[in-house]
């Protein structure tokens, strides 16, 4: 695994107590003296429920010894459980698993104005950082009080609920906080200790002392840095810098920064301030000498200066000295915003103190393709206008001119399958592995628990955070692309990993050299810039690429792209997102191009935002698509521009492709020798957009929620203009383009792959067949009306192709749920869908064996359901035995383990000793049921025409097909057809059928259901 960590005692988080439960009581005042609080008079209230979780985050400058909290209830409506959890906070927002959870019991005598106090059983120790508490219930229902005029600016308000897809974001309100108090106390941080020295060190960890030509200002408002890159593991202590001028002497502070692009990437890794000594003159040297040592893995760092007091300047080496670095700010030349310094070739004079180790020996470059995969969120199956990718299920609204390239430059899939929602598809990808390996680990977005308040019969299992491994064991396609000897980047949306680059799951932790804008969080926020940066939801090192947009960036970027819009309109707007990724990638590829790791091909993971909600669009698209009339099935101008805007940064980057230095001359073009896949991480969020004619949405296991777009192309390699009926699911792609790299696999007895490459059935669709095993799912959770613990297959079963799910909770009721085109009544425990036949999932194959659900109008007529189950037993019987064979996984494989919802008391007629346990597998087979004679299928009279034939009556269902055969001796093989086959047209069919040995002594007879 490449690893790039950060380590310093001050930021380790330690806590004394896990799961006990809290003291909750009402107490008359709010706290006189609290460790951290916010008691500014209310003026707002909100919401906390089932299903509805708040949060207020808070910066600790020191060590946290907290022994409680207190917040102010404005209203309490039933008063039951509460849970309070505090995690870590990157960008304003929980990141990872929560470092503490206790629960407690809601006084009931709570009125508005009451303050209530969560004492915890043991001091919980928190290192110095950024953190958020989180309120959360199962069955009580309460209003907390607000401070609506920004009382505590440190932190904010911020929500985990249905408006925000059950994923946090901010409050509604940017100046919102919780009424709150934090007991215990707060470490005051220890300082930097700054001297003067009088001369330059020796020895150190790294050096620039080449002779000062100028010097850079820092003051108020006007931070500058240095960035580094190490080759190996550092340990800093200190740091030496020059000064030319002091002019006032006072407060300093360091902070220490991964970066990504040269610049700032995330929160800071180390900070700390101090002060100055007075009367330093022009030359002189200043000592800075860290609390404790920093400890840093190998990767590009930048160390900045920042002063609230002080008016100083700093000498630099102009001369380009130091070689892996440069000057960078943040002032108002820059907007505000980290970028590079005037000065390309200018350095601080500085000394780093400490140790650096050498650095590792990379691997050697690969001989494999450029490859870049382009992850579009949210995009459903028919959201294109592309026959070929969807079965001639293609929109008539949308326009898609760049996916419409691919599709007729490579080869289209009509059956590629995905998570049914964003982070367990990422996961997958990334790992190459089901949820229930150890290294993957992610079932659902933020948690399992997403009931919003309905009733459930089992306990959701708890998968911890939505992050992927950061072990040693697991090995990401990064890092496998890595060790293979590739360049790896990350663009856009991650959400399987921290914000916080000392977290091991942080993109640049899990083998990506480069990351733009990837971190924890999984929607944009806001799509639009404001003032030169994104929302905080995205990673900074795309604010680089944020700035308002000019005629010339138009020119050059959009106009080309032009398809009915007009895009000089936007002349002086705010820039969009989905643009800013697609600068962010070319950049990267042009520096790439030219840069000192050129003879190595690169993977470039560009995952798009675009088009999760906020449904927003750029206003030259939103203008043409309102303009145009309503397509078929979709209408909805801001999805379209929003869906056309990806379109159109995929095409500049196929463009760049073709011409990297954009001289009209093809010569330099990479094309032929990058291999593109284009897919989605779920079905569409119906609403903005429809699946029809697939059943359900985002986040259903039905196809609606998991069948997804997909296209390979990589010209002279892969045929163009192809199309493949092969199933592929989304653990398919990390084998698939480690074969296409000739590239290293992991261990497999530590991180098996579970995908199955692509690789030989795409360069020859049509001769070389890919037969794939069985796609599986498990989701042992809720989440609100859209899906419930169950585990589902998808198999290929002669020329059909079935779904079959096994429901753990069928009393499970969701209620009745509009956008999925179906008006959901509960899941049948038992369902069986033929794709190949009914893509949209509108007859369950056993609803015959169904007595949870009997009312639910997705129910077939009741005559037929009989039928289907004896005609189609014998399939779902093989995929029950397929399904939990897989869930039991391969025996003495310690990396499968999957998680199970528990079963409840009120699941009806459980046993006392099952309450509590986990569910277990699927079971292998259907249940069986014994039908009345008088309802079953069977031959109800017969006449034997000697010599020539048979008679019979029997019992049918009109639609259904039926075959009489004959046999003479009842071994195998024996029975034969006799005649065609039978079309019923009523409930009782009677049929003559030649048999030319119906004069032998013994002769059976037998009518079978034909599919």
């Amino acid at each position: 695994m490449k690893n790039f960590l950060f380590c310093c005692s001050c930021m380790l988080a330690s806590v004394s107590s896990m799961h006990a439960a809290l003291n909750v009581t009402e107490v008359a005042s709010f706290p006189a003296a609290p460790a951290l609080g916010n008691s500014g008079g209310a003026s707002g209230n909100t919401a906390v429920q089932a299903g509805n979780s708040k949060g207020q985050t808070v910066s600790l400058s020191g060590t946290a010894h907290l022994t409680g909290a207190v917040f102010q209830v404005n209203n309490l409506t039933a008063a039951s459980d509460i849970t309070l959890a505090i995690y870590p906070s990157v960008g304003g927002l929980p990141d990872g698993a929560a470092v503490f959870s206790d629960s407690g019991t809601l006084p009931g005598t709570l009125t508005g104005g009451d303050y209530v106090q969560m004492d915890f059983q043991a001091q919980v120790n928190l290192a110095a950082g950024d953190y958020v508490i989180v309120l959360e219930t199962t069955n009580s229902d309460l209003s907390l009080r607000l401070n609506n005029s920004n009382g505590y600016q440190e932190g904010q308000l911020v929500r985990n609920n249905d408006s925000t897809e059950e994923e946090w974001a901010p409050g509604g309100n940017a100046n919102s906080d919780l009424v709150f108090a934090l007991l215990g106390s707060i470490d005051p941080p220890s300082p930097l200790t700054i001297n003067e020295v009088s001369s330059f060190p020796s020895p150190t960890a790294l050096a620039n002392t080449g002779g000062s030509s100028s010097s850079t200002l820092i003051d108020s408002g006007n931070a500058k840095g240095q960035t580094f890159t190490f080759g190996g593991a550092a340990e800093l202590t200190g740091m030496v810098i020059q000064i030319d001028q002091l002019t006032v002497a006072d407060d300093l502070t360091l902070e220490i920064y991964q970066t990504s692009g040269g610049l700032p990437d995330g929160d800071a890794l180390f900070t700390r301030s101090g002060t100055l000594p007075a009367g330093l003159d022009a030359g002189d040297y200043v000592q800075i000498d860290f609390p404790e040592a920093v400890n840093l893995t190998a990767g590009d760092y930048a160390i900045v200066f920042s002063t609230v007091n002080s008016d100083l300047s700093i000498r630099l080496n102009g001369g380009d000295g130091y070689t892996s670095g440069r000057v960078i700010r943040k002032n108002a030349d820059s907007s505000g915003v980290w970028a590079n310094g005037a000065v390309a070739t200018s350095d601080f004079v500085f000394g780093l103190l400490g140790s650096i180790d050498a650095p590792p020996t990379l691997p050697m470059a690969s001989t494999g393709p450029n490859i870049i995969f382009i992850l579009a969120d949210d995009l459903g199956w028919t959201d294109n206008n592309i026959a070929a990718m969807n079965g001639g299920n293609q929109s008539d609204f949308y326009q898609t001119p760049s996916l419409t390239r691919l599709a007729n430059e490579g080869v289209s899939f009509t059956s590629a399958y995905a998570q049914p929602n964003c982070a367990p598809t990422r996961a997958a990808l990334m790992t190459g592995q089901y949820s229930c390996r150890s290294g993957n680990g992610v079932y659902n977005v933020s948690s399992l628990n997403r009931g919003g308040g309905r009733t459930t019969y089992t306990t959701p299992a708890n998968q911890g955070d939505e992050h992927i491994g950061g072990d040693e064991e697991t090995v990401t396609i990064a890092e496998a692309f890595y060790n293979s000897g590739y360049v790896t980047a990350h663009f856009g949306k991650y959400h399987v990993g921290s914000s916080n680059a000392n977290n091991s799951t942080h993109p640049l932790n899990q083998g990506f050299d480069y990351n733009y804008g990837g971190g924890n969080p999984g929607n944009p926020g806001d799509y639009f810039a404001t003032a030169g940066k994104f929302h905080n939801n995205v990673g900074p090192e795309l604010d680089p690429f944020a700035a308002d947009y000019t005629t010339a960036y138009i020119n050059d970027n959009l106009v080309p792209y032009n398809n009915g819009n007009n895009p000089s309109s936007l002349n002086g707007t705010r820039k969009f997102l989905t643009d800013a990724i697609g600068d962010a990638v070319l950049s990267f590829m042009d520096q790439h191009r030219t840069g000192s790791m050129a003879a190595y091909p690169f993977y470039a993971q560009v995952h798009f935002y675009a088009v999760h909600t906020p449904i927003q669009g750029r206003q030259d698209l939103v203008t043409k698509y309102n303009g145009l009339p309503a397509g078929t099935r979709h209408d909805n101008a801001t999805y379209a521009a929003l869906l056309e805007n990806m379109d159109h940064s995929i095409g500049r980057i196929l463009d760049y492709l073709d011409d990297p230095n954009n001289d009209d001359n093809t010569a330099d073009s990479i094309a032929d020798n990058t291999l593109i896949i284009f897919t989605s991480d779920n079905g569409g969020h119906m609403g903005p957009t429809t699946n029809l004619p697939l059943r359900g949405r985002k986040g259903m296991h039905y196809e609606g929620g998991i069948r997804v777009p997909l296209v390979m192309r990589m010209p002279g390699t892969i045929p163009a203009g192809k199309v493949s009926e092969s199933m592929v699911h989304s653990v398919d792609y990390y084998p698939t383009m480690l074969d296409f790299a000739s590239g290293v696999f992991p261990d497999a007895s530590t991180h098996p792959v579970d995908g199955e490459s692509l690789h030989a059935h795409v360069l020859d669709p049509d001769n070389v067949a890919r037969d794939r095993a069985p796609i599986f799912y498990h989701f042992p959770g809720y989440m609100d009306s859209r899906t419930y613990a169950c585990s589902a297959v998808i198999k290929d079963i002669g020329q059909k192709r079935f779904k079959y799910i096994y429901a753990y909770d069928p009393y499970y009721d969701p209620g009745n749920d509009g956008t999925t085109n179906n008006a959901t009544k509960g899941f049948d425990q038992y369902q069986l869908y033929n794709l190949t036949d009914d893509i949209g999932e509108t007859v369950n194959l056993m609803d015959y064996i169904d007595v949870e659900n009997s009312s639910d109008p997705n129910d077939p007529s009741s005559s037929r359901e009989y039928w289907d189950y004896i005609l189609y037993k014998d399939i779902a019987n093989e995929m029950a035995a397929d399904l939990n064979q897989w869930l039991q996984g391969p025996s003495g494989d310690s990396t499968w383990n999957p998680i199970y919802s528990t079963y409840k008391s009120n699941f009806p007629g459980i046993a006392a000793e099952l309450i509590g346990e986990p569910t277990g597998p699927a079971p292998a087979s259907v249940v069986d049921i014994d039908t009345p004679l008088d309802q079953s299928f069977r031959v109800t009279s017969s006449a034997v025409n000697q010599g020539t034939g048979i008679t019979l009556t029997f019992s049918s269902e009109p639609g259904f097909r039926y075959q009489i055969q004959g046999s003479s001796n009842l071994t195998n093989g024996s029975w034969g057809d006799l005649g065609s086959v039978i079309e019923a047209t009523g409930n009782s069919t009677t049929h003559s059928a030649p048999d030319p040995d119906a004069g032998e002594d013994r002769r059976f007879y037998r009518v079978v259901l034909k599919p």
